[in-house]
């Protein structure tokens, strides 16, 4: 009986997870604020240097990893919201 209420706890910690998950994404969607490249930075768990990289085109992907890091990192951005800052870019 023990097994069968584990496995049911697990699956609702998953599911109150994966809500909490997209809460944030709506939370970070429906701001007032513009997402920041250090944002994605935190959320992929890579450097800001990195996202600013990829985004650019710049980051060398010539491994299957860091190819498919690339392309998580691109998708994450888009699903944030994210948008480059037009000023700091003129800089």
């Amino acid at each position: 009986m023990q097994d069968i209420s584990g496995n049911i706890h697990a699956a609702c910690q998953g599911l109150v997870n994966t809500f909490k998950s997209d809460m944030h994404d709506f939370a970070q969607n429906d701001r007032k604020q513009p997402i920041t490249l250090q944002e994605v930075a935190d959320r992929a768990g890579v450097s800001a240097g990195t996202v600013s990289r990829v985004l650019n085109g710049k980051n060398k992907e010539n491994r299957p990893a860091i190819a498919t890091r690339s392309e998580e990192i691109r998708k994450l951005a888009v699903k944030l919201g994210y948008k480059p800052n037009t000023a700091a870019r003129s800089m």
